[in-house]
């Protein structure tokens, strides 16, 4: 019987650790945050700027870099974080129509559904505002 308790309560130890380590493990909100604005940045980067003229592309990197404070503040008005101890999920809706000239083929908005665990995040869903299943 004390074999039993022993091998009992040893099991809830481990439990109880891995649960502690899950949860730990849950990254926050300031480093999601983070974690967007370097996939908005480069996005933005990779995609809106290959619209500007060659001659202008190094100045709208340029001005990407120097906007991470707006674009920080951008994701962090439009996240919503719902917290599972273990894992969270993060729903963002941006709206970049407004800080781009109407030139640049873009939506209006966009969403991103993400999970975090493990201190790593994983985007499971993104589209245009509206779309709910990543479809155009």
């Amino acid at each position: 019987m004390k074999l039993l308790n022993l091998a009992a309560a040893a099991g809830g130890v481990v439990v109880a650790g891995i649960g502690l380590a899950f949860a730990i493990a849950n990254p926050g909100r300031d480093a999601y945050e983070t974690y967007a604005v370097e996939r908005l940045s480069a996005y933005l980067k990779d995609e809106v700027c290959q619209q500007v003229p060659q001659v202008g592309r190094g100045l709208c990197r340029t001005a990407v870099d120097s906007s991470q404070p707006l674009l920080r503040e951008l994701v962090a008005e439009g996240t919503e974080r719902q917290n599972f101890l273990f894992f969270s999920i993060y729903r963002t809706d941006l709206q970049l129509d407004a800080l781009l000239p109407d030139r640049f083929d873009l939506p209006g908005g966009y969403r991103a559904e993400t999970v975090g665990a493990f201190q790593n995040f994983y985007i499971y869903d993104v589209g245009e505002q509206g779309d709910r299943d990543g479809e155009r």
